[in-house]
């Protein structure tokens, strides 16, 4: 059932407030100026799929369980789903940087678009065995994000030949704007699950979208680095 209104302005003023903040305290500093046009533009264009994939992820946190309990089902049911959600991250975590060197960090990051993809869609079922996979699907999906946009990024940084000293510049931005992407990635979900009138599965779409255009992103302005490609590593 749709809701009267859509979500209070209050939380939106404080999450901006709070971003606000959080850009001017946690401003990146380099040791030396950056004064070089090529950098800023493979930074920026870096810094643009790595936080709409991001995007993709925030948006679903603050609703799965809530679908889980929206589709009816018990606590007991949603431990076993988190359980294999976080059980498969952990058991494909040390695996992924390996993958990625061996088969490409290009190609690692696109599987990540689409295996979280998959998990999205599975969303929309209400039936025990097809959402466990779905947590299957997101948690391998976690385990990559943490370590394959970040390699392709210091690989990618090293065969162009920019300053190493330059990498602090960008993990900062990485580190601020994945803060500043999560709150109203959460707003976002809100507004998503009053425009679908109450279904929680409203926030995994709009995630879909996100890791869809993200991976078509990489698949045409990325190029392939592997394992044994790091200049200078």
């Amino acid at each position: 059932r749709r809701s009267a209104s859509p979500p209070t302005r209050a939380p939106t003023s404080t999450a901006f407030i709070i971003i606000f903040v959080m850009v001017l305290t946690f401003r990146p500093k380099t040791g030396k100026p950056i004064s070089s046009g090529k950098f800023k533009q493979f930074q920026s264009q870096f810094l643009l799929v790595f936080l709409t994939m991001f995007a993709g992820d925030w948006l679903q946190g603050p609703t799965v369980y809530a679908l889980y309990a929206y589709y009816g089902f018990s606590r007991a049911e949603n431990g076993i789903l988190f359980i294999v959600g976080f059980g498969s991250s952990m058991l494909f975590g040390p695996f992924a940087g390996t993958l990625a060197d061996r088969y490409g960090r290009r190609f690692i990051c696109i599987s990540y678009g689409v295996i979280y993809s998959l998990c999205c869609i599975t969303k929309h079922f209400n039936n025990f065995h097809i959402l466990l996979l779905g947590r299957l699907f997101g948690g391998i999906a976690t385990s990559i994000v943490w370590s394959g946009f970040e390699s392709w990024m210091v690989s990618e940084h090293r065969i162009r030949g920019f300053d190493d000293d330059w990498l602090q510049s960008t993990f900062s931005r990485m580190t601020i704007g994945n803060g500043v992407v999560a709150i109203p990635a959460g707003l976002v979900a809100q507004l998503a699950v009053w425009a679908y009138g109450g279904h929680p599965v409203a926030p995994f779409d709009v995630s879909l979208a996100f890791l869809v255009v993200g991976s078509f992103i990489i698949m045409l302005t990325w190029q392939e680095n592997y394992g044994d490609s790091t200049v200078g590593a």
